[in-house]
């Protein structure tokens, strides 16, 4: 009785286990252009300063797209309150000005980030919804 007792005791503790990071939820974003790319963070904090932001990002032309897929746990914890952050490369040849086009859970916010002769701007296009514009 108890050689099959141990196994499924094993195997009941192990059901839960994942060795992979855990995903949270992304929740509301600040997005701020920098130097490198576009920096996403979120406006909740989290008790390790090293999450991240998972997102998968595209460029085509003056378009920049990026879907949020959730915020990653990390393995070891940087011991400091923070928010999970993203830095999404600009594309490495770009005009003047282009879209910022991020979509979460199937909702789309747009950004536009133009420079010229009177200097930078950024902000959004129209309302967005789990987004606002970080400080430039």
């Amino acid at each position: 009785m108890t050689r099959l007792l141990l196994p499924a005791v094993i195997v009941a503790l192990c059901v839960g286990c994942d060795s992979g990071p855990a995903e949270v939820e992304a929740g509301d974003l600040v997005v701020t252009p920098v130097a490198d790319g576009v920096l996403l963070e979120t406006e909740a904090e989290y008790p390790c300063s090293n999450y991240q932001i998972v997102v998968r990002s595209e460029a085509d032309r003056n378009v920049l797209s990026v879907e949020v897929e959730g915020v990653e746990e990390p393995e070891g914890c940087l011991t400091a309150l923070g928010p999970a952050r993203a830095l999404v490369p600009y594309p490495e040849i770009y005009s003047s000005g282009f879209e910022i086009v991020l979509e979460k859970d199937g909702v789309v916010d747009r950004y536009v980030d133009a420079c010229g002769v009177g200097g930078c701007s950024f902000g959004p296009i129209g309302t967005p919804s789990f987004s606002r514009p970080g400080p430039r």
